[in-house]
């Protein structure tokens, strides 16, 4: 938001323009979960355990929904864990050689799905819908993400599993990557759960009934995010300014008689050109 601020100096007023954005730390929808990452040490990391410390029986078919938004350059991180008594399967991340991927693991045993992912996709605020649906009968899997399906079987699942669900930091994994979900379904032949994960405060974590159904450990509400916003850059002029907005490259021009600055929203990077 421009500001306009007056300031008297002898013999003469003199205008300035000082120039304030306030930047959400999260472009998004106003509801999901933001974990703490990699970069935060283990004990402050994110873990969402969807039952709390329950085990939940699953019949016939697991399906496990969310929207998931993934921007790590940098760090191999679990986004999911499923925990039975025979086997612990993970969906987890990857960046590798300038490209990421998503794995669908049988843990300490074989990687059964590899993703590659577009460059596109890994940016803060681009939802990607995920579902992991395992056919429990039939001893199979399908990952489908952003619209595309991808299939594994040899599995070793049973008709019926005794899971426990936890996203981010898990019992087995204590890496977590730069991410951040939002309405997660769980679903089987005679029960389901929707998690909108809209709450701004505390540890519970409530169905779409308001019930408490799960708990966080470390959580960051993306809601708080959208409604608290911070100054990310300020820059004050002496003579006549203006600024503009490229919705292409998503930066934000800051121009005078003499000058151009450049801001990225995102990054919070700044360059400036005369």
């Amino acid at each position: 938001m421009p500001i306009i601020k007056k300031t008297w100096l002898p013999g003469l007023y003199k205008y300035l323009l000082s120039i304030t954005l306030l930047c959400a730390c999260f472009h998004s929808d106003a509801q999901g979960l933001l974990f703490n990452s990699n970069d935060s040490l283990v004990t402050r990391r994110t873990s969402l355990r969807v039952f709390g410390d329950n085990v939940r029986e699953f019949h016939g078919h697991l399906s496990v929904s969310f929207y998931l938004s993934l921007w790590d350059n940098a760090h191999l991180g679990y986004i999911l864990n499923i925990a039975g008594p025979n086997n612990s399967y993970s969906l987890s991340y990857i960046y590798l050689n300038g490209r990421g991927f998503l794995n669908f693991n049988i843990d300490r045993k074989s990687n059964k799905i590899n993703i590659p992912l577009d460059q596109s996709l890994l940016k803060k605020g681009k939802w990607i819908p995920v579902t992991l649906d395992l056919d429990l009968i039939n001893d199979k899997a399908m990952l489908r993400v952003n619209s595309k399906q991808y299939h594994a079987d040899q599995l070793d699942l049973k008709d019926d599993m005794q899971c426990s669900l936890i996203f981010g930091k898990n019992q087995f994994y204590t890496e977590v990557p730069n991410m951040a979900i939002r309405d997660v379904r769980i679903s089987s032949q005679d029960k389901s759960y929707f998690l909108p994960l809209d709450e701004w405060k505390g540890n519970a974590v409530h169905d779409k009934d308001g019930d408490v159904t799960g708990s966080v450990e470390n959580p960051v509400w993306l809601i708080n995010k959208s409604y608290f916003w911070k100054p990310v850059y300020t820059q004050t002029f002496s003579s006549v300014a203006g600024i503009n907005f490229d919705p292409l490259n998503q930066n934000v021009f800051i121009f005078s008689r003499d000058s151009l600055i450049t801001l990225n929203p995102e990054s919070e990077r700044v360059t400036a050109a005369p």
